[in-house]
């Protein structure tokens, strides 16, 4: 096929021209291809090598850096090996700052890392024993206190345990003791790291006893209950009391609940309120203040409720299984009468 004048003419015209623009392209693409400039961030752990053996090596936190990298080509995967250390072959003891080196970076590519530094800490591990303070805070008077052990074994660096004279324990507080004697165990705290060879101390604690804590049972009155209506059972009450020793048999004798039925005039459950009367001086702990009742008529007999689990107990029966009307524990002191009866029917109003 013989090509016409018209593309002959555009072919072989200014040939020198054609081929310039033939290099400059080839120049560009080669360029594109082989020396645009690729920059990428990426963020590097740090690894300690050659650490010293029967040492603490405390670096703050951990340790990573921030890597810029720049070349001419793809270099995402010729950095696949790269690593960062600290290498403490030739460390100090104390702080320094040491070099963070780059590892597997290939030769054709530039990199700078941010920080180039880090200090580390290296210190000497070192034993010593320290004296055992107690922390122990009572309302009632403390006559003595015994405790094993008094001393306790702590191991770490020596930058930590050169500044450790004592150690102490966790709070203990012990209010209204029961007892006179009360023995337990008290965790001693631990400093960050710091070992220690025991974590607990066996503590007796003796009391000069001012208060008195426990629960007795007081008879209950029924202020204006209704002729046509009754109580589905009648029962005694407790409360839990602080209170001196002195005022034990007052409270046994003085105290009693008044349930007030004045404005009820139908059968049915009803929160009732209650009032307490107490001797001066006596303390109640969490003192009830409503009292669910259900309120029956006498003249007619009702057929007991016949219950498959304990899982159909409603709310109202579910406060006698675990309320103020459960038997309280017994008195722990000898020089009280713990078979203590009480009547509530001649109170009955």
């Amino acid at each position: 096929m013989k090509l016409s004048n018209k593309y002959q003419q555009f072919l072989f015209s200014d040939p020198i021209g054609k081929m310039t623009a033939l290099l400059i392209a080839y120049f560009l693409w080669y360029y594109v291809q082989n020396f645009s400039l690729e920059k990428l961030y990426i963020s590097l752990p740090v690894t300690i090598v050659n650490a010293p053996e029967n040492k603490i090596i405390d670096s703050t936190n951990d340790i990573a850096i921030r890597v810029e990298i720049s070349a001419y080509e793809d270099v995402s995967r010729r950095i696949e090996n790269l690593r960062a250390i600290i290498d403490l072959s030739n460390y100090t003891t104390g702080v320094k700052s040491y070099p963070i080196i780059l590892l597997n970076l290939p030769n054709d590519i530039n990199a700078n890392i941010t920080p180039e530094f880090k200090r580390i800490s290296i210190y000497d591990i070192i034993t010593k024993t320290v004296p055992i303070n107690m922390n122990i805070h009572s309302n009632n008077t403390l006559t003595n206190i015994t405790y094993n052990p008094k001393e306790v074994t702590i191991s770490g660096s020596s930058q930590i345990i050169d500044q450790i004279k004592a150690l102490t324990t966790d709070e203990l507080k012990i209010n209204n003791p029961i007892q006179s004697v009360i023995s337990t165990n008290i965790t001693i705290t631990q400093p960050n790291k710091v070992l220690l060879d025991k974590n607990s101390v066996n503590v007796t604690l003796f009391f000069n006893q001012t208060n008195y804590t426990n629960e007795v049972i007081v008879p209950v009155k029924y202020v204006g209950l209704q002729s046509n209506l009754q109580i589905s059972f009648i029962t005694n009450m407790y409360l839990k009391f602080v209170t001196k020793i002195s005022n034990i048999e007052p409270l046994l004798l003085e105290s009693y609940m008044s349930l007030d039925f004045s404005t009820i005039t139908n059968t049915g459950k009803y929160n009732i309120p209650v009032t307490i009367s107490t001797p001066p001086n006596v303390h109640l702990i969490k003192p009830p203040t409503i009292v669910p009742i259900e309120l029956i008529d006498p003249s007619k007999t009702v057929a007991p409720i016949k219950r498959n689990s304990t899982a159909e107990k409603d709310e109202f029966d579910s406060f006698f299984d675990e309320s103020i009307l459960k038997e309280p524990s017994p008195l722990t002191t000898e020089i009280f009468n713990t078979n203590i009866t009480t009547d509530s029917s001649d109170d009955s109003v």
